[in-house]
């Protein structure tokens, strides 16, 4: 818990930037539309492919 929200803070101290591999996660498989959207974490970018 709290795991990903301190990758989030970690990257934004250090300018970093957050990417959340959606490729197998992505399109309601999780029953949200991202699985980040379960954590509550905005990434900077969002990778997606197989469920398109």
């Amino acid at each position: 818990e709290g795991y990903l929200q301190g990758i989030r803070e970690i990257c934004d101290r250090y300018n970093i930037i957050f990417v959340a591999d959606e490729v197998m996660s992505g399109f309601g498989r999780t029953g949200e539309w991202f699985a980040v959207n379960h954590w509550n974490v905005i990434p900077d970018i969002i990778t997606m492919a197989k469920g398109l």
